[in-house]
């Protein structure tokens, strides 16, 4: 009888903390979903204006460079500035400078150095 109120006392225990964890789990995810509730309700009542910078890379796949990514990379740089008047809608304006290039005596396809376009 000894082993059986031990058996009963641990399925007890395991009970109880899968009841725990349910109870934290359900109260982390109502307090996560009210709070999200909340923050895509509010209205910014502002104008908002941003400039950014962008730097990168720039490269070409097309019919010179079919398959190799990233090869011939150049530098590649942007400015823009975003208006927002309203919650509802925002202006952007961007200008981006970079180069590309291919050329078909690099590639590995017999057909495209015969090309020879670049």
């Amino acid at each position: 009888m000894a082993l059986r109120d031990k058996i009963n006392t641990i399925n007890g225990l395991f009970l109880r903390l899968i009841i725990d964890l349910l109870k934290r789990t359900f109260l982390y995810l109502f307090l996560f979903l009210a709070f999200a509730g909340i923050a895509q309700t509010r209205k910014r009542n502002f104008h908002q204006r941003e400039l950014g910078v962008l730097l990168g890379g720039s490269y070409y796949i097309g019919d010179i460079n079919t398959t190799a990514h990233f090869k011939n990379s150049h530098p590649a740089l942007g400015v823009f500035f975003r208006y927002t008047p309203n919650y509802r809608y925002a202006f952007r304006f961007g200008v981006n400078y970079g180069k590309i290039s291919g050329s078909d005596s690099q590639s590995s396809n017999a057909n495209q150095q015969e090309r020879n376009l670049s």
